[in-house]
Formats: C-alpha cells, sequence, structure tokens
C-alpha cells in the first residue's frame, strides 16, 4: 500500500528529472550555436522574459518586446550549458534584467539630453507674478509721491480697513471729505496708469 501512495511522488520526481534533462541538453546545444535549440528556447521563454522586462520596467509593451529582443540576442551569445530548467530560468532572469536597467539607464541619459537642448520657456505663472510685482513696485512709488497725511488716510482705508468715520475721527475732517480726498488720489493714480499705457 505504501507503494501505492508513492507512485504520483516518483512521478512528479521523474517529470522533472525528464524536464531537467531537455533544458540541460538545450542549453548545451545553444552554447555549441544549435539554431534549432535556440529557436526552441526562444518559444518557450518569450512570454517569460517579456514578463520579467515588464516587471523590471514597467513600461510599455513596445519597449519590452525591444528589450526581449536585446535578450535573447545577449542569450544567443552567451548562454552556457546549465543543470536544468531552474538553473536556466535564474539565468534568463538575470541577463534580462540586466538588459532591462542598463535601457533605463540610457533612456533616463537620452531624456536628459533632450531636456538640455529644449528651449526654456518661462511658466506663464511666473510671468504674471513679475508682471504682479512690477504693478505694486510702481503703485508704492505713486503713493509715495503723494501728501504724507493722503498716504496714510490710503494706507488706514485699504491695508487696514478702517472705516472712514474711523479715519475722519483721527484726522479731525467729515467722513464724506475723507472719501472725497481718497476718491481724488484713486482718480489721479488711475489716469497716470492709463496714461503710461497708452505710450
Amino acid at each position: 500500500m505504501s507503494h501505492a501512495y508513492q507512485t504520483p511522488r516518483c512521478a512528479e520526481i521523474s517529470y522533472a528529472a525528464s524536464v531537467d534533462s531537455h533544458w540541460s541538453k538545450i542549453s548545451r546545444r545553444i552554447a555549441t550555436g544549435d539554431s534549432a535549440a535556440f529557436e526552441q528556447f526562444f518559444e518557450a521563454y518569450f512570454q517569460f522574459t517579456f514578463d520579467t522586462a515588464r516587471q523590471a520596467t514597467g513600461r510599455d509593451a513596445q519597449t519590452c518586446l525591444d528589450i526581449v529582443q536585446e535578450s535573447m540576442l545577449k542569450l544567443m551569445r552567451c548562454l552556457k550549458p546549465l543543470g536544468g530548467q531552474n538553473e536556466l530560468n535564474a539565468f534568463v532572469r538575470v541577463v534580462t534584467r540586466s538588459v532591462a536597467y542598463d535601457w533605463l539607464r540610457k533612456d533616463t541619459r537620452r531624456q536628459r539630453a533632450v531636456a538640455r537642448l529644449e528651449p526654456q520657456t518661462q511658466d506663464p505663472r511666473d510671468q504674471r507674478s513679475l508682471a504682479d510685482e512690477e504693478q505694486l513696485r510702481w503703485l508704492e512709488e505713486q503713493l509715495r509721491s503723494l501728501d504724507p497725511q493722503l498716504r496714510q488716510i490710503i494706507d488706514w482705508r485699504y491695508r487696514w480697513g478702517w472705516t472712514l468715520q474711523a479715519i475722519a475721527s483721527k484726522v479731525g475732517l467729515q467722513p464724506g471729505a475723507v472719501d472725497g480726498r481718497i476718491q481724488r488720489a484713486l482718480n489721479k493714480i488711475r489716469q497716470q496708469a492709463e496714461g503710461e499705457r497708452d505710450e
């Protein structure tokens, strides 16, 4: 009875040994330049090599196909006699990853070279920021040219958010008079700005 239960396990071992023997023979034949053996290897290992390239790079199918082609050419030149399928799998994986990592390094260098050749364009947001800064500098210059008290009134009104009543109490004027002085000053600045844009 014990022999009956061992039979499936023995069959598995026998099959594994047969597979190892097959791929060991294939690797020896490839090492001697046997093109028919390499065709068998290519058909059997194409998907395995493709999947390894995809895992190593995460890139699109065309890139992975290019890596497979280069890996197969390298394997055709450097594949040595191996002990079985596990050793062959490990060897193919190492070669494919090596080719994939070389491809990634070359692609990174290529992208950097292209970036250096491309004209550097300024971000529109940066251009708007520079324009805003120029306008603020111009406005500060106009405000500095005003009467000190009027400049202070505008500062209280627009920077600190004071009410017209609060400003009027501070400077001893009526709220309407304060508002009139502010509006006249702002209109003058606005006219100057429009005049400079027309020039």
